[in-house]
């Protein structure tokens, strides 16, 4: 099925459960960090499915946001600027807590790298760089071998999701179809190196390697949904309340010997059908509309800073683990993420706005 040149939905269309299911998607990441590393319960225990969610939905909006602009003539310096204007400042204040935590850390030794590799890993890190390195991070009694964002351990995803941008721009005006080429190229270095290199890879030094072919899959994956929406349209629009049912409950299946297989079929299959699914839903009737709108707003802010947040929880509190301290630390979090949506994310999003109109007249 060849993908239309035009695009095949309005560019002003949101949709509605996508939004909800990223935010959902955020909350479960801060949950599933907490009570994985704190030695907990470990709560939504395939978690890192999420991660391969994000990418998906990302090509997905990436393609419905610029597809058309893209084709125009807009500019890959245009482009790239907007991307990083949008995501910079709240990724700073994610890295300026960490860098806090990282040396506070290493002043109680909670980790084993140099002041050196700090200096380092805050300008590569601070510049979406990884920091390649031996050493590690203990958080509560987990220690995190060989982060390559030892300031802020998550954002490993957004450096590869930059990348995946990056060529989508270059390669959408030659080819349309070279989403499907990459998805496919990258599907089979996942099955190719998944063995060796494990579950959920691309946060390490030792599995860097496998961040790239599992973002180029998820990511273009969601390029070629957007691509195929009017085929798409023949989907049954399955409830919102189920769709969401389902997400939560992929993300909650426990460990289980061959959790390896799970993971992998369900970033081939299950997240670019859910993203396909959630897509039919371009309107959910309010009050849940306003919610999954706020929600989605939320989603980068917990993203930016829920990770730092835990180093500095796990150095405040050591082992005084409990329940009630989790409730502590997800209430931080959401507050934390609300004041930069409130007074970073949103006037820099007015500021862009401004800029772009001005650029236009």
């Amino acid at each position: 099925m060849t993908p239309s040149r035009d695009g095949p939905v309005p560019p002003g269309a949101r949709y509605t459960l996508l939004d909800g299911l990223r935010g959902l998607a955020a909350v479960i990441i801060v949950i599933h960090h907490f009570t994985a590393m704190s030695g907990m319960h470990e709560t939504f225990a395939s978690a890192s499915i999420a991660v391969d969610f994000f990418f998906c939905l990302g090509g997905f909006v990436i393609a419905h946001t610029y597809h058309r602009r893209l084709l125009a003539g807009m500019t890959l310096r245009d482009y790239a600027s907007r991307r990083l204007l949008r995501l910079y400042p709240m990724f700073l204040v994610g890295c300026a807590i960490g860098f806090l935590a990282l040396v506070l850390g290493k002043t109680i030794g909670t980790t084993d790298l140099s002041w050196g590799d700090i200096e380092g890993a805050a300008v590569l890190n601070s510049l979406y760089m990884p920091f390649p390195n031996r050493g590690y991070l203990e958080i509560f009694h987990f220690k995190v071998a060989a982060p390559l964002f030892p300031l802020n351990g998550p954002a490993w995803s957004l450096f590869f999701a930059l990348l995946a941008n990056a060529i989508y721009a270059v390669v959408i005006r030659r080819s349309l179809l070279a989403p499907a080429f990459f998805m496919a190229a990258a599907g089979v270095a996942m099955l190719a190196t998944g063995t060796s290199l494990g579950e959920a890879p691309g946060w390490g030094t030792f599995n860097m390697l496998g961040g790239l072919s599992r973002v180029m899959f998820a990511f273009f994956a969601g390029v070629v949904i957007f691509q195929l929406q009017p085929h798409l349209q023949r989907l049954p629009r399955i409830p919102a309340r189920n769709i969401a049912a389902f997400a939560v409950l992929m993300l909650a299946v426990p460990r289980f010997p061959g959790h390896f297989y799970y993971w992998l079929g369900a970033s081939f299959i299950a997240v670019p059908l859910l993203v396909a699914l959630a897509a039919r839903h371009t309107t959910v009737d309010p009050p849940w509309r306003e919610v999954c709108s706020f929600s989605a707003s939320m989603s980068y802010p917990i993203f930016c800073v829920h990770y730092p947040l835990l180093m500095l929880f796990a150095i405040a509190f050591g082992a005084r683990v409990s329940p009630s301290l989790l409730a502590i630390y997800v209430v931080t979090t959401l507050v934390v993420s609300y004041l930069l949506l409130r007074y970073v994310e949103r006037p820099m999003r007015a500021w862009l706005r401004a800029r772009t109109a001005q650029v236009a007249t």
